[in-house]
């Protein structure tokens, strides 16, 4: 006999939010939706100019007066 507490109680090793109840959770999981893939999304373009800059200084270790100059980053 399944009592009604029981249908939409977290299974073991569950990865994902347990089905809302209310109008608010379910808009809190949809903004934690939303919000992971601006993350996901950042952390690959951040990820992707990493790889650029360590490919393009074990290309050229000497630093290039356009990237590296007093004058550019303080303007």
């Amino acid at each position: 006999m399944v009592f009604l507490a029981q249908l939409n109680a977290p299974e073991p090793w569950q990865l994902t939010f347990q089905n809302p109840s209310t109008p608010v959770m379910e808009g809190i999981i949809n903004f934690y939706y939303d919000l992971s893939f601006f993350i996901v999304f950042i952390a690959f373009f951040v990820s992707y100019l990493l790889g650029i800059c360590i490919y393009l200084f074990k290309r050229n270790r000497t630093p290039s007066k356009v990237l590296h100059g007093t004058v550019i980053e303080i303007i």
